[in-house]
């Protein structure tokens, strides 16, 4: 068994011009925290590695998800794509049930996300699809009838978003060691040189 116990967390944000007297953390649940998810591919392309947190840094958790479909060749890449992220958005969901609060889902892809991939989150991010998990998410909730309205778990808003590297702003640290090996840069040149992608850059 894991205790995730953080060394700090940050203080939740009170709306002031609202409700000066209110309690800090039954504003936090009206408003809804904030869930962040990363994910990419392992070097391999065999596993799914997924880290999510909240805004406060109270929440913190980590998966590997097994995406090696038997017979992937047989199978069209388009299949295969939509049972990866799905088994990441049920872990999601499986976050979303633990807790007793409302969530603002911010989803970040670390790489490119190509045409395909785009469009099965659009499905999976759909209102359509959103009101389907809330309705199973308040059936699965045996304590929700006693709980106030802003303490059920629940998806307020759901985004993707992506993060990718610049190709210009590539550090090559071992082609660099490469060329002062070969003596193509002097030891004593205050000038650091970087070639990426038949481009010179100096600095």
């Amino acid at each position: 068994m894991q205790l995730y116990t953080p060394a700090y967390i940050l203080s939740p944000k009170s709306d002031f011009h609202f409700k000066p007297f209110t309690d800090i953390t039954e504003q936090t649940n009206i408003n809804g925290s904030i869930l962040f998810c990363s994910y990419c591919l392992s070097d391999g392309q065999r596993y799914l590695l997924t880290a999510c947190c909240d805004d406060r840094g109270e929440l913190l958790e980590t998966c590997s998800i097994n995406i090696e479909v038997p017979d992937r060749h047989k199978r069209k890449i388009q299949h295969a794509r939509r049972i990866d992220l799905q088994k990441l958005w049920d872990f999601i969901m499986r976050i979303v049930t633990s807790t007793t609060m409302p969530w603002r889902i911010v989803i970040g892809r670390l790489g490119r996300l190509d045409h395909g991939e785009l469009k099965n989150w659009g499905v999976i991010l759909s209102k359509k699809n959103l009101v389907r998990c809330a309705t199973l998410i308040r059936e699965s909730c045996s304590m929700c009838h006693i709980l106030r309205r802003h303490d059920h778990p629940v998806i307020l808003s759901a985004c993707l978003i992506s993060m990718e590297t610049h190709p210009l702003l590539t550090i090559l640290p071992e082609s660099l060691e490469l060329g002062e090996m070969r003596g193509t840069q002097p030891s004593n040149n205050n000038t650091t040189t970087m070639q990426n992608s038949g481009q010179v850059l100096s600095d």
